[in-house]
């Protein structure tokens, strides 16, 4: 099995910034919100892990 490689960290301003692969991670569309969720979870319509909103 391929091992597979750690996300691309980046600091900005002090603040670290995470790179992931687009097509594995989806925005909350919700105002205010703006989580990152898998994307196989917001197919599923699984609450939103920030604001809990489906």
């Amino acid at each position: 099995m391929p091992v597979p490689e750690p996300p691309v960290v980046l600091v900005t301003d002090g603040d670290p910034v995470i790179i992931v692969p687009s097509a594995d991670f989806v925005c909350c569309s919700y105002k205010g919100c703006g989580a990152l969720r898998p994307l196989t979870e917001a197919s599923e319509n699984r609450p939103c892990p920030g604001c809990g909103r489906v």
